[in-house]
């Protein structure tokens, strides 16, 4: 099994609602599954590379990645975390 995989989560000010934020999600390699949960919820499952739309939500955001053939990864972006930032996952 490969150990290395790492997914970039970048999020921007979304222009529809300014509770909410796009995100988007890339995965090296591509091709991955990536499930984003919300207090505890699934809030949406994609495909990388994507994008999806965030609401405010209270507590932690948790993206978790999985490709066959390599380990599985995750990320946590905190309450309040920044728009605009990237979170590298390896």
């Amino acid at each position: 099994m490969r150990s290395r995989f790492a997914a970039f989560v970048l999020a921007s000010v979304a222009l529809t609602a300014c509770s909410s934020v796009i995100a988007r999600i890339d995965t090296d390699p591509s091709l991955a599954t990536c499930t984003v949960t919300q207090a505890n919820s699934t809030v949406a499952t994609i495909e990388t590379p994507g994008n999806l739309a965030l609401e405010a939500s209270p507590g932690d955001t948790v993206v978790a990645c999985s490709k066959d053939g390599y380990k599985s990864t995750r990320a946590t972006l905190a309450d309040g975390f920044n728009p605009g930032s990237s979170v590298r996952m390896t």
